[in-house]
């Protein structure tokens, strides 16, 4: 969720690629590229890397409404260019229905 306000961050900048691909960097040299589905304008995927050699791809799929927002439900992982994880989330809850009052107690 982070990234999606990255345009609000002065730490961030984010710029278009082109072919549906815009990159995030901060001002300590991390980027990671989201590359968005032209028919339905989510991510397809996300490119980072975790050091030299250490190339990072995941891909999103499966995606579902959940509580107003769209999430995907399935995230496939590639590392160093090979398959190394596939994840199925099989239970999201958001807005559980908060009250103010509830907000305000403290611990």
């Amino acid at each position: 969720f982070p990234l999606v306000l990255s345009a609000n961050d002065s730490e961030r900048v984010v710029s278009e690629e082109g072919d549906g691909k815009v990159r995030i960097a901060d001002k300590a040299g991390h980027s990671v590229v989201l590359t968005f589905d032209a028919k339905t304008g989510l991510p397809a995927t996300e490119s980072y890397s975790e050091g030299p050699g250490a190339e990072v791809e995941e891909a999103f799929s499966d995606w579902r409404d959940t509580g107003g927002v769209k999430l995907p439900r399935k995230v496939s992982i590639k590392q160093g260019g090979a398959h190394f994880a596939d994840a199925t989330i099989t239970e999201i809850t958001l807005n559980q229905g908060l009250t103010p009052e509830q907000l305000a107690k403290k611990p």
